[in-house]
């Protein structure tokens, strides 16, 4: 165990001394290392123990004012320890309810319109807290987008095989694809046509929405990998597949399974005419 005792010594305009306390070299010498090492106005030296500090300091020839005050490093290193998680799960904290308030605004008001100062005050705290955590636009914009991409999940390269695994058929594969881009734009629906809208004024958006875009033409690929289609026909295939697509069909009056089926007849027909 280290610890530290502290002297109240000398009494004039001095700060107390500090004699810190370690372990022996090794269990058979007497001699301890730092013995005597000169600290300011204190000494040094070690030992294997703190209960019996005072005593080993009397049989080394050291006595002790009565009111020295023994200081236990190690709780002293725990409590500095514990000090710096706490800031550090503040700081967390902070970081978060920023990104959740930027998140509203962008939700309520658009992306590139929503401030510094509009995200501190929402977060009700000040603008330099949020510079201090995001220095640029693009960072706290990249944040977001980290929480948006968790909640709308949007289609993964990697993971379409198993989508379209078991379907062999054109017209079942067909419908499999509009049923996992509607589920997808119906959950994304508000922020993508947020991001839509300011992709040309924030570069980080337009990088996230083309990791939209990539996910999005591997779902439309892995569905035709069966079949033989010209660049024309895969091309008009992803045209209709595309988010604003999706929204303009929103307005056909019909409920939703007769909707993803005139879309999947609408995308049949479409192969068959570029043929």
């Amino acid at each position: 165990m280290i610890c530290s005792i502290r002297l109240n010594w000398p009494p004039v305009r001095s700060r107390p001394a500090l004699i810190q306390v370690g372990r022996p070299r090794n269990r058979r010498s007497s001699t301890f290392e730092g013995l005597f090492a000169a600290v300011g106005t204190g000494m040094v030296m070690a030992r294997s123990s703190l209960d019996n500090c005072l005593g080993m300091g009397q049989f080394i020839g050291i006595r002790f004012p009565r009111n020295s005050v023994i200081v236990n490093m190690e709780d002293r290193a725990s409590r500095r320890a514990y000090r710096m998680t706490e800031r550090a799960k503040t700081q967390d904290e902070t970081r978060e309810r920023i990104i959740a308030a930027t998140m509203q605004l962008h939700d309520e008001q658009g992306v590139a319109a929503t401030s510094f100062v509009d995200a501190a005050k929402r977060a009700g705290i000040g603008a330099a807290t949020v510079y201090r955590h995001f220095p640029t636009l693009g960072s706290l914009v990249t944040a977001c987008g980290a929480h948006v991409w968790q909640e709308m999940a949007p289609p993964i390269p990697e993971q379409a095989p198993g989508i379209f695994l078991g379907l062999d058929g054109l017209e079942d594969r067909l419908q499999r694809l509009v049923d996992e881009l509607d589920g997808f734009y119906r959950r994304g629906a508000l922020r993508l046509s947020k991001a839509n809208a300011d992709r040309h004024l924030i570069p980080e958006l337009d990088q996230f929405l083309q990791a939209v875009d990539t996910g999005v033409a591997a779902l439309v690929r892995e569905a035709l990998k069966d079949e033989t289609l010209s660049d024309t026909a895969l091309q008009l295939v992803f045209s209709l597949t595309d988010f604003p697509v999706w929204v303009s069909m929103q307005r056909i009056e019909c409920d939703e399974a007769e909707r993803r089926r005139l879309v999947t007849r609408l995308i049949r027909c479409a192969i068959n005419l570029a043929q």
